[in-house]
């Protein structure tokens, strides 16, 4: 294991940013060129997999225009007709990345389409600015208004608004709640805030879930923590704004550290550079979809989602955003922001890891469990493959293995 310091991180990152900005050039020249494409959408790939797609939208209480995918039922052969009613699956993606994750590896791989095979009605949502969701009755995504948000407001008002949305259309009472990585933050804070949206849930399925990360390895958490860890002046000069690394300077960057000969200490950077922010193994990759998740991932998102987990990787906390302790004293009436309470947060709930998550490690995975009450915890899976890494709930080539295990946690209960 190549044992890297901060500095050299930094520095590393400083060197690519300037290769970056030089070679960059040579991309719109064509010497490296993408087999992406961008009119990829999760409405094209549902149909073009043969399953039927609805589109629904919901506007928040602060004005936020969220776009709902659904799948109603399968269209596979033996499948259960397309009649009567059917338990919801409610499905939250991740970090910078949309709906089109439970589905971009087709109906043999994707877990959307496990599950609707198995009978569920599939909702996936989008949380505020990503791809589909980037309007607002009253503010213009151009500009900082739109963006000052982090993941706690997806949260409390995304999260509740769609499955409220989901709940009165389909005249359900409950959901099955299936999420990964920042979607399993949205669920641990919705219901440490709000205990009594425990009872709408009939039970939640946590792909690599996000709660405390101070034992993180991840090198951009590492880089960001000195710079972005905590409040400070340039910070607030700068505001919130949108982010959403460049597909161009990605491609570059992984030229650059994939493909060259580079020193081995560039190679840890291979997998950030294509898989944005969470050090995914590009060979655990499912090749035959590469184009596709490249043309949908990564998606946009607040600065402030990225800040605020760099916070908690910082603080070692679970908490709210830290906006400085004199802000901090008006927004919470003190110098800290305050903790989510965990043991407010109630079952079942299975929770599904990889060994090698460089993002969640199990030092942390256990804090999260500790602090959740002890009839909680349904299951615990740890996915028998050593290598089995942060992304790879989404895109491996052995992912089914684990949708397989989810599909019978979830079948479990009753």
């Amino acid at each position: 294991m190549v044992s890297i310091h901060l500095p050299q991180l930094i520095a590393m990152k400083g060197l690519c940013i300037v290769l970056t900005t030089l070679l960059l050039p040579l991309v719109k020249a064509g010497l490296f060129t993408s087999q992406t494409n961008d009119s990829v959408t999760t409405e094209l790939l549902v149909k073009e997999h043969g399953y039927p797609f609805e589109k629904h939208t919901v506007v928040t209480e602060d004005d936020y225009i969220l776009e709902l995918h659904r799948i109603p039922y399968s269209a596979r052969a033996n499948s259960s007709s397309s009649s009567g009613p059917r338990q919801v699956a409610f499905m939250m993606h991740g970090l910078g990345v949309s709906s089109s994750d439970w589905i971009i590896l087709g109906p043999n791989y994707s877990l959307a389409y496990a599950l609707s095979d198995a009978g569920f009605d599939i909702w996936m949502g989008n949380a505020r600015g990503n791809t589909y969701s980037m309007k607002n009755t009253k503010l213009s995504s151009k500009s900082s208004e739109f963006w000052n948000f982090s993941w706690h407001e997806i949260s409390v008002i995304d999260l509740p608004a769609m499955i409220n949305y989901v709940l009165e259309f389909t005249g359900e009472k409950q959901v099955r709640y299936f999420a990964h990585s920042e979607g399993t933050t949205n669920y641990l804070v919705l219901n440490s805030m709000k205990p009594e949206w425990n009872d709408r849930f009939k039970s939640a399925h946590l792909m690599a879930p996000v709660g405390f990360i101070s034992h993180s390895t991840n090198i951009f958490l590492a880089i960001g923590s000195p710079i972005a860890g905590q409040p400070n002046p340039i910070r607030e000069i700068l505001g919130s704004f949108k982010f959403k690394p460049s597909k161009e300077i990605a491609l570059v960057l992984k030229e650059l550290t994939c493909n060259f000969s580079l020193p081995e200490q560039f190679q840890v950077l291979c997998g950030n550079t294509l898989f944005s922010l969470t050090e995914f193994n590009e060979d655990s990759a499912n090749e035959e979809y590469i184009s596709d998740i490249m043309a949908t991932t990564p998606s946009s998102l607040s600065i402030n989602q990225y800040l605020h987990y760099i916070q908690e990787y910082r603080s070692g906390y679970f908490r709210q955003f830290d906006y400085g302790s004199i802000r901090n004293l008006v927004e919470y009436g003190a110098a800290d922001p305050p903790e989510y309470n965990l043991t407010n947060v109630k079952g079942p709930v299975f929770i599904y890891f990889g060994e090698a998550d460089k993002y969640v490690t199990r030092p942390d995975l256990d804090r999260l469990i500790e602090n959740l009450p002890n009839s909680t915890l349904a299951g615990l899976y740890a996915v028998p493959r050593g290598n089995f890494d942060h992304l790879a709930f989404l895109y491996a080539k052995d992912v089914k293995k684990v949708n397989d295990k989810v599909l019978e946690d979830a079948k479990s209960i009753k």
